[in-house]
């Protein structure tokens, strides 16, 4: 009776036994995933930061070398000569370039998409033509870099009983201009002016712009196919948050209100209109005239190009107004003298300004 009082013991404590390391065997298992987990985390947060510090190298790189990738081409770079490669991809935007960047490590991939401004030799801070006049200033102005001017040169002018009361009309250098201004590249806006006469593109995608009512706030992202919105004859853009790559198009007016938010996209007219009060980063396109009401703010980078065909255009900016990006005036046939750029009290103009016509 003892004998298998001890036999049932020693079999229970075998059972415990196995229960115990089984429980045992399942905690390590644990703590080994956990481990494991943790390690993967650890080293895809690595790898993500890496991927993301090579990214802002290929940033700072195309910075300084802006000609390592021209439009239209795809390369891939190794930034530091340890296979840490980059793809970066070039295309045209407007008056700008698209950079999208991509670099990837096994099924990690990070992707970026910026905008640049286009390729310039220096320019000079002012090239007035020759038309047998001089330049004058008055107050305090001083222009800050090389110019090109008439042959007659520079004086003090007079203005409201004032004149010129500064220390240096000119700080930098002084050449003389040509009878009309350098041209213009003939395909800086050779791939973009057909969306003027609704040339629309193969691999654009065009939908109606009343999908706006639908829903209007819209995001394409530039790797994807390019969303036109036509918006008729005439548009008028309100309460709606439009980015990214995206074109608007009307075939005679488009007005956009203050309650509108565009930011990146490229907008087509013969006439544009902005309204009091307007903020955004976007790009507008008109054959006939652009009109940017009081207090506006075009962010960087922002562009008004006027395109005349057969009669002159204008663009014409409201009190307190700036653009910080550029404005370009041109014409495709002999009305450039007739063009203007008009300027009120308080307006802020930075970047690229050309205008084959009158500023005043």
């Amino acid at each position: 009776m003892k004998g298998l009082f001890k036999n049932q013991l020693r079999g229970g404590a075998l059972y415990y036994a196995v229960v115990v390391t089984l429980l045992l065997s399942m905690i390590a298992m644990g703590f080994i995933l956990l481990n494991r987990l943790w390690f993967r985390e650890e080293v895809l947060f690595s790898k993500n930061r890496t991927l993301n510090d090579d990214l802002d190298s290929a940033s700072e790189l195309l910075m300084a070398k802006p000609g390592l990738v021209n439009p239209g081409e795809t390369k891939e770079i190794d930034l530091y000569g340890d296979s840490s490669l980059v793809k970066i991809e070039v295309k045209k935007w407007g008056l700008l370039r698209l950079i999208n960047t991509s670099a990837q490590w096994r099924s990690l991939l990070l992707q970026r998409a910026s905008l640049y401004s286009e390729l310039m030799k220096k320019p000079d801070a002012l090239y007035l033509s020759d038309r047998n006049k001089f330049l004058s200033l008055v107050g305090k102005c001083t222009i800050k870099g090389d110019c090109s001017l008439p042959a007659l040169g520079i004086r003090a002018g007079e203005m409201d009983g004032g004149t010129f009361t500064g220390k240096r009309m000119i700080d930098g250098k002084i050449y003389q201009s040509g009878k009309s201004l350098p041209g213009l590249s003939p395909d800086l806006l050779r791939d973009w002016s057909g969306y003027l006469d609704k040339k629309y593109r193969k691999d654009d995608s065009i939908v109606k712009v009343n999908i706006l009512g639908r829903n209007p706030v819209i995001r394409n992202s530039f790797r994807e196919e390019t969303l036109v919105l036509d918006g008729g004859k005439k548009l008028s853009l309100q309460n709606m948050d439009l980015s990214g790559n995206i074109i608007v198009v009307a075939e005679d007016t488009l007005l956009i209100d203050s309650s509108a938010r565009l930011q990146d996209v490229l907008v087509y007219a013969k006439t544009i209109i902005l309204s009091d009060e307007v903020k955004g980063a976007f790009q507008l396109y008109a054959r006939n005239n652009i009109s940017i009401g009081s207090h506006c703010t075009l962010r960087y980078p922002s562009f008004a190009v006027c395109l005349a065909r057969h009669t002159p255009c204008k663009i014409t900016l409201g009190q307190g107004s700036s653009v910080i990006g550029g404005i370009l005036i041109n014409s495709e046939d002999d009305v450039k003298g007739a063009n203007r750029l008009e300027m009120t009290e308080g307006n802020k103009l930075a970047g690229m300004i050309y205008v084959e016509g009158e500023v005043c």
